[in-house]
């Protein structure tokens, strides 16, 4: 009878799942999928860790999804546009101006070629970050292959085949290593870019390294920079200064340069410090001497 007692009253502090714990457990097995108009599977997993760091952490998921998405299975009910929040030149972050971004989309190639294109068509509500690191370079770059490195993806939106993008890059010198280091849309929103939104057609993509490669590029400060406030932000002014891959323009960075610096510092620091040690106790060794042959 007390051991009943006690876990009944256990059972009724405990509190009770939140509306995230709710729906994340269905939408937290990566191997939920539902058919989607097309009679295709489509999986409806969703990444807490993800949705954990992206701009939308703290969002309640009925505040995007209907309120009839709290009822499964799931009726056929409405769930939010970003236009539904993202509107105006309201400024929520880094100074993001949603105005300025609906027009230049309204003017790329992107809503040009197909007008059912949307912002989730690149964004991941659950996952997308605004910020521009070196470390999530690639994965900005990922948002762009989604598309153009599939034929399916890219017959969807344009219905003919993607482009060859090796060929269409092999005018690049170490073109991987541009691809690890720099954003698609640096070069694909033209040589004075007034957003990363206003994608333009392939004929206008920056095809000249000085855009980059000289001093001062517009093209690049706009990518490094970024990096940079988000290092200091992250290290702190000093270390962000110190740790960086600014050897050249271009913001690369080369491992052996690297370790004959560090080796070099390293030594003239052994030498300096070596030779000072051995000043020291030289001049002892010699007081010492000195005294003995007074006394």
């Amino acid at each position: 009878m007390i051991a009943f007692f006690v876990v009944t009253e256990k059972a009724a502090l405990a509190e009770p799942p939140s509306a995230l714990d709710q729906c994340l457990g269905c939408h937290g097995d990566k191997s939920l999928e539902r058919v989607d108009a097309s009679k295709k599977k489509e999986s409806v997993y969703i990444d807490r860790l993800g949705l954990s760091r992206s701009e939308h952490r703290g969002l309640v998921c009925t505040d995007c999804h209907s309120k009839e998405f709290s009822k499964d299975p799931h009726p056929p009910a409405r769930r939010a546009i970003c236009l539904d929040c993202h509107v105006g030149n309201s400024t929520l972050k880094d100074g993001v101006q949603f105005g300025d971004i609906i027009r230049d989309f309204q003017g790329s190639v992107h809503a040009l070629k197909n007008e059912a294109f949307r912002c989730i068509h690149c964004h991941d509500a659950h996952t997308f970050q605004l910020d521009v690191t070196r470390q999530r370079i690639f994965e900005h770059n990922k948002v762009c292959l989604r598309c153009h490195a599939s034929v399916t993806q890219f017959d969807k939106m344009v219905q003919k085949k993607p482009p060859d993008l090796d060929k269409a890059h092999e005018w690049l010198p170490n073109r991987d290593l541009h691809w690890r280091t720099v954003r698609c849309l640096e070069c694909h929103t033209g040589y004075d870019p007034k957003s990363s939104h206003l994608v333009l057609a392939k004929k206008f993509a920056v095809k000249k390294c000085e855009a980059c490669h000289s001093q001062n590029p517009a093209q690049l400060m706009r990518l490094y920079s970024r990096m940079r406030a988000a290092e200091v932000r992250e290290l702190g002014f000093l270390n962000a200064t110190i740790i960086n891959r600014a050897y050249v323009i271009g913001a690369t960075r080369n491992r052996r340069l690297d370790f004959f610096a560090l080796l070099i510092i390293g030594g003239t620091f052994a030498g300096v410090s070596g030779h000072g040690a051995l000043r020291i106790l030289f001049g002892q060794l010699r007081k010492r001497r000195g005294k003995g042959g007074h006394g």
